[in-house]
């Protein structure tokens, strides 16, 4: 399962994302496909990247 954890996230991110653990583990414990995807694109959006931000938008449509 992909997270923000495999792109390297910063702690400065981790906190923008309201994020208090530091550990994937801690952090995969509890965690939901959506909020998965949805950290993942407000990450992508944060660093400018469009693309890939787009790619979580377009799964997010999934749960709506």
């Amino acid at each position: 399962m992909e997270t923000i954890f495999d792109h390297n996230v910063t702690e400065q991110e981790l906190e923008y994302l309201h994020i208090k653990v530091k550990k994937e583990s801690e952090y995969k414990e509890n965690l939901g496909d959506y909020k998965r995807l949805s950290d993942l694109y407000v990450l992508f959006t944060m660093r400018n990247d469009e693309l890939k931000a787009q790619e979580y938008a377009e799964e997010l449509k999934h749960f709506k």
